[in-house]
């Protein structure tokens, strides 16, 4: 739940038109590390590809009780801002493709 409320407050400031008093120094300094994996369609994806957008990067797995809860969160953040300028990317720790894709079939995540 404090995620969910951490990527609510974000959102608020960043779509909401409110004035950050960050440098842009800090905010380099804060960007994550790039990184390259597959999707699920085996495709490889960097995170340096979204470079120049809002991302909301959620680290999570399909046997994580807490992971489940707040993917619905996430996916209505995704199908609610994907045309205002926030891309979700959701990384899965799972180690089975089979059970991710079970799961996020099950559940109709996009």
């Amino acid at each position: 739940m404090k995620r969910l409320i951490i990527v609510v407050l974000f959102l608020a400031v960043v779509f909401g038109g409110a004035r950050s008093a960050w440098s842009a120094d800090a905010l380099i300094s804060s960007m994550a590390p790039d990184f390259t994996l597959k999707d699920m369609q085996d495709k490889e994806v960097s995170l340096s590809s979204f470079k120049g957008r809002a991302v909301l990067l959620n680290f999570w797995a399909s046997w994580c009780p807490t992971c489940t809860e707040e993917m619905p969160a996430i996916n209505k953040l995704h199908k609610d801002y994907v045309g205002k300028g926030l891309t979700v990317v959701t990384v899965s720790t799972d180690k089975s493709r089979t059970g991710l894709s079970n799961y996020l079939a099950k559940n109709q995540f996009d």
